[in-house]
């Protein structure tokens, strides 16, 4: 991957692909797990950044945070999908452009 992992989480949020992603769940303390999720915004909060998101799993949940250190691995898959009513992968389009993250590869 070319692209730093907030990077990767913008350009997939604003072109809808889904991410398959490697982490340490906090509340099961398991030491990784995979899932896909649906990338949706980026936040930051004093100095801890937030990367949002839907799991593919259990969508009904809705947006879930994970932290950045948690991640042992991300991928762009080949899939898609339709951002949900009141997704924020709109506030991301600015940064996106900004960074030219659609002529860079993941």
């Amino acid at each position: 991957m070319t692209l730093t992992l907030e990077e990767a989480w913008i350009k997939a949020a604003v072109e809808h692909r889904k991410l398959s992603i490697t982490y340490v769940n906090p509340e099961t303390k398991l030491q990784y797990t995979r899932r896909e999720v649906e990338p949706d915004t980026v936040t930051v909060q004093g100095e801890k950044v937030h990367l949002w998101g839907i799991l593919s799993h259990i969508p009904h949940v809705g947006p879930k945070a994970f932290l950045p250190n948690a991640f042992k691995d991300i991928r762009v898959t080949e899939a898609t999908f339709n951002p949900r009513p009141g997704s924020r992968w709109q506030e991301m389009k600015a940064v996106y452009d900004q960074q030219g993250l659609a002529h860079k590869s993941f």
